[in-house]
């Protein structure tokens, strides 16, 4: 009950949820097994504590599962939340079916986009390449438990896809952390040791401090490629209209991609060869300025859409 969770809750998260009628869950992809076992995070938490308190808790723009339990308390407890949540609007078709599997009313269920795809808004027209810095943007993603094996094994093949990419077309290349610096998830060690394993290390840099939503937005605009392996840099660079390869880790990047029909340029990254990137990238460069034109058209009617599922959200949740 209230009393109980009252005691176990920062108090100002306590004092917010007693002030308050609603509780808006934002995304991205926290409801899942994949980073944390069993499900076991501090937005479940939250969820729950909402719940308690009786509030109407909506989940916004999120990826569900996969949500593989090894046990059997921790899967009902997040069925429980999931079968309480008044609604759930998912940025992808395959988290509909996981939603309905561990207990959403379907009824509650709504299909929307990428929160982060409504910076497209702050772009007035397509930038195309030539207009741009002569830069491949990339962001890699860290956050894997890797055994030092397969660490030293993806350094090695990073740093052969910068340097293909580098000697395709002579771009500097710039990598894009995505983790907070001094973070546990800081990302900044891995890329150094990648740029240390280039043969063109001396085209390689970072952008080494953290930058705002909007700067990091703009940065990828400006680049002519980019290359994505965390989802939120593959999302960013589909807001803003750059040609993009997506090395997914999982399959909602390419969930991403197929919803702009640029799926061709996504590789699962367990599927990942040295050929088969040099081939997308070579056919990524032809058609440069086609598939970043598609790809911000896309987004262009995206953002419109999903500030109407976001009007929606707070007229049926809030004044419904």
């Amino acid at each position: 009950n209230s009393k109980f969770i009252g005691h176990l809750i920062n108090p100002e998260f306590k004092k917010a949820l007693q002030e308050t009628d609603s509780v808006i869950s934002t995304g991205g992809h926290h409801i899942t097994t994949i980073l944390s076992k069993n499900a076991v995070s501090s937005q479940i938490f939250d969820l729950a504590c909402s719940i308690i308190y009786k509030k109407k808790v909506v989940v916004w723009s999120q990826s569900i599962g996969p949500l593989d339990f090894d046990s059997n308390i921790d899967k009902k407890f997040v069925e429980c939340i999931l079968s309480r949540l008044d609604s759930v609007f998912v940025r992808d078709e395959r988290s509909i079916g996981i939603a309905e599997k561990f207990g959403c009313d379907s009824k509650n269920i709504h299909l929307t986009s990428e929160t982060v795809l409504s910076l497209n808004k702050r772009i007035d027209n397509y930038n195309p390449i030539a207009n741009r810095k002569d830069r491949i943007g990339i962001s890699i993603y860290s956050t894997g438990n890797r055994t030092k094996i397969e660490t030293d094994k993806y350094i090695e093949q990073v740093s052969q896809l910068i340097d293909y990419s580098y000697d395709k077309t002579k771009n500097e290349i710039v990598f894009l952390p995505m983790e907070l610096k001094g973070s546990k998830g800081d990302d900044r060690w891995l890329i150094k040791k990648i740029i240390e394993r280039s043969v063109n290390k001396n085209y390689c840099s970072i952008y080494d401090q953290d930058m705002n939503t909007y700067d990091h937005f703009k940065f990828i605009q400006n680049c002519q490629y980019f290359i994505g392996h965390k989802t939120h840099s593959v999302i960013y660079a589909l807001a803003a209209g750059t040609p993009l390869i997506a090395l997914a880790y999982h399959p909602k990047t390419i969930d991403f991609m197929t919803q702009f029909e640029v799926e061709k340029y996504a590789i699962a990254d367990t599927e990942l060869t040295k050929d088969k990137y040099i081939s997308c990238f070579n056919d990524l460069v032809e058609e440069a300025n086609f598939v970043g034109n598609k790809i911000y058209s896309k987004s262009k009617l995206l953002s419109q859409e999903i500030q109407i599922d976001f009007d929606r959200l707070i007229e049926e949740n809030l004044y419904g």
